[in-house]
């Protein structure tokens, strides 16, 4: 089993909250899924569609990893005809031959590599905190 540390936690937070609740397989394949939106914090799940949590060098790429409900996440990862498909479609030809070229790269992230990639996320989060209307 492969850990999450906060570094994890913070991608897979950014992911779920950039998507707004709205599940990303109900935008391209809406006969698929039968929860479109959701809260961003109880309902969706950081979904490595494209290649696993464990492929480091696509662990923390935006291109690899899509905000979905549970169902769908479920549906993805006993379904890998299904994940490709969808990640072709969502990605187009291009940024597809883009993912797996980076997939197979070795990569070896170390402490001081994960603590600025972790700050860089959270940077990210608080720009969304204050982008937020509360209003």
């Amino acid at each position: 089993m492969i850990r999450r540390d906060k570094l994890d936690r913070a991608f897979s937070e950014l992911i779920r909250r950039k998507s707004q609740g709205i599940c990303a397989v109900s935008r391209l394949m809406p006969d698929v899924c039968k929860s479109p939106v959701n809260s961003w914090k109880y309902g969706m799940e950081c979904s490595h569609t494209g290649f696993g949590r464990r492929k480091q060098s696509v662990r923390y790429s935006f291109l690899n990893c899509d905000a979905v409900c549970r169902g769908c996440h479920r549906k993805l990862g006993e379904n890998p005809i299904m994940a490709y498909e969808f990640k072709s479609k969502q990605l187009g030809k291009k940024k597809f031959s883009k993912l797996v070229k980076e997939s197979n790269k070795l990569c070896k992230r170390s402490k001081a590599d994960k603590e600025d990639l972790y700050q860089d996320l959270k940077s990210q989060l608080k720009e969304l905190d204050e982008d937020f209307d509360f209003a």
